[in-house]
């Protein structure tokens, strides 16, 4: 089973052992996918730029300053657990990118699976959906 924080510390708990994370093993995830219509992006580039700087400001922040991620993460969770909170913190700290770039094959494995009950998805070019430019021009301005 495939289990996301706080569980895996629930799971750890109980017993359960960690097979596997899939952090260490470049599985194709389009977890840090961001989604947004085209038409949006052409007509409010700066708009859709800014929120991607800020989403990647946050997490820089994240990343680097655990207490106060660890403060600030009860609020959204509903979480008072310190325990369950840093595991949290941890595990979503190995998984995100320092800037949340498209993966082609987390993409695919996503249409693929999609694909098996629904013949039209199957047949997309996700390649065609696409659009770097955002996060392309992040990685120019940080130097990556």
């Amino acid at each position: 089973m495939i289990v996301d924080p706080p569980l895996t510390l629930v799971g750890r708990k109980a017993g359960f052992r960690e097979l596997v994370k899939l952090s260490q093993l470049a599985f194709p995830s389009a977890t840090a996918s961001i989604v947004v219509m085209k038409a949006t992006s052409d007509r409010r580039g700066q708009e859709v730029y800014g929120a991607l700087r800020a989403i990647t400001k946050a997490l820089r922040i994240y990343k680097a300053d655990k207490e106060t991620a660890v403060g600030a993460l009860p609020i959204f969770m509903r979480l008072q657990d310190r325990e369950a909170l840093e595991e949290t913190w941890r595990v979503v700290g190995e998984v995100y990118k320092d800037i949340p770039t498209p993966s082609l094959a987390g993409i695919i494995v996503v249409r693929d699976f999609l694909g098996q009950t629904e013949p039209d998805v199957a047949k997309l070019d996700v390649e065609k959906f696409i659009d770097s430019r955002f996060t392309d021009r992040l990685k120019r301005e940080q130097g990556k």
